[in-house]
């Protein structure tokens, strides 16, 4: 009979250093694409000034306001260290 494989230790350090590097790799193109998507509509605004664009700059508005409140977030779980102390 052999003996059940031993699994590797899990370093808690790497995996919060990871899970942030990709958090915030996901805003920046969270960021991007909100940009990208209102040049677009300014874009065709310019050439084309008969469409209304109302509906979606109220949209890309919320998106935007979505964004900076997770910039927040993000901006302050960095400045604690989890459990609500503030890292100096």
């Amino acid at each position: 009979m052999t003996s059940p494989r031993r699994r590797r230790r899990i370093d808690w350090e790497e995996e919060r250093r990871r899970t942030e590097k990709s958090r915030m790799k996901g805003l920046r193109y969270s960021t991007l694409s909100f940009l990208m998507a209102f040049f677009f509509l300014m874009m065709t605004k310019t050439f084309h000034r008969e469409y209304s664009l109302n509906a979606p700059m109220i949209v890309l508005g919320a998106l935007f306001l979505g964004n900076l409140f997770l910039f927040f977030l993000f901006y302050r779980r960095n400045r604690s260290d989890g459990n609500g102390n503030r890292k100096e």
